[in-house]
């Protein structure tokens, strides 16, 4: 079973169901890359967090680092900045050159990032 989907038990009420599926909404995990050249580390949030917020994880080609920004949820309907990555500086050194991170490539010395498999739950 992927860890989004949904497994209703038979003898659920419609209201288990209910729960279960706002559970499975914002469900969101952790997940650690690592480079297997340089040894350089990266958490990486994926999914929705319990605010609606997903968090994306931005190249910063000026520091050499990925840093995670938070986009939209709740905190996008009172600061319209934070609906997008458009215009986002990276959170260590203040580049406004950062862009979404390829999933792949390491930031240090461009070697392959891998999913370690490592992950925990995040809200």
């Amino acid at each position: 079973m992927s860890p989004f989907s949904i497994h209703i038990p038979s003898n659920s009420t419609e209201g288990d169901a209910a729960e279960f599926i706002w559970i499975a909404e914002i469900m969101a995990w952790k997940r650690k890359y690592h480079c297997k050249a340089c040894g350089y580390e990266a958490e990486v949030y994926e999914g929705r967090g319990l605010f609606r917020q997903q968090i994306t994880p931005m190249f910063c080609p000026d520091c050499k680092t990925i840093q995670n920004i938070v986009v939209g949820g709740i905190i996008a309907d009172v600061a319209p900045s934070y609906r997008s990555e458009v215009g986002r500086l990276c959170l260590r050194c203040g580049s406004d050159n950062i862009r979404i991170w390829d999933m792949k490539t390491c930031p240090k010395c461009q070697g392959e990032m891998e999913n370690t498999g490592e992950k925990e739950f995040w809200t």
